[in-house]
């Protein structure tokens, strides 16, 4: 499915797809984690990812926050300069109030694409070492997840309470960028409204 701010699908579409995938399977599977995926092309975290970073938290709620990776990519191709630049750009992002509250929930990061070894780094080529990137992927998954904790998705409790999908803190914050006190997570982690950088 297409993911959010893109130009050819409004952002409450991808969530429309996104809900009823869900819906169809959730009799069928426990979902065990999130994996948001970033470029971390910006020197600071944009108003566009500061957005889907609150969804996620609205969507997921804080307690599920543990069984979140943030998997950054783009790595190859990099020199050892840009290397270094883009791990100080991730730095700067886990710095910032929004990443911060995940990694200190316990989140976890994976740069897909990226090894690290006793000389410093190396960049796996997207094409030719297609292989190798798909199994690190496939253990970073198994590691993060086969004992990840059953944990329910904030959303399905929404649900569970009559509310419709649209009408879920997750969706109202896609379409307005504001957060009622009803709809805060308990820890206050997310954003009153969107001012500030939305």
């Amino acid at each position: 499915m297409p993911g959010f701010d893109t130009l050819d699908f409004d952002n409450i579409e991808v969530f429309n797809l996104l809900m009823n995938g869900i819906i169809a399977i959730q009799p069928f599977v426990n979902f065990r984690g999130v994996v948001y995926v970033d470029q971390i092309k910006d020197q600071r975290i944009t108003p566009a990812a500061s957005k889907l970073l609150t969804w996620l938290q609205l969507f997921c709620g804080s307690q599920f926050l543990k069984n979140i990776t943030i998997v950054t990519t783009m790595w190859d191709e990099l020199n050892e300069d840009g290397i270094k630049d883009k791990l100080r750009r991730f730095d700067n992002w886990r710095s910032e109030d929004m990443l911060g509250k995940f990694l200190s929930h316990q989140s976890k990061v994976y740069h897909h694409g990226l090894v690290e070894n006793e000389n410093g780094y190396r960049t796996l080529n997207v094409d030719r070492q297609k292989e190798e990137r798909a199994h690190r992927a496939r253990e970073m998954i198994s590691r993060c997840y086969k004992s990840a904790p059953d944990l329910r998705l904030r959303i399905f409790d929404e649900m569970d309470r009559g509310v419709l999908p649209v009408e879920t803190s997750a969706s109202k914050w896609l379409i307005s960028g504001i957060i009622t006190s009803d709809d805060e997570p308990n820890n206050g982690a997310c954003p009153q409204t969107a001012d500030g950088g939305l």
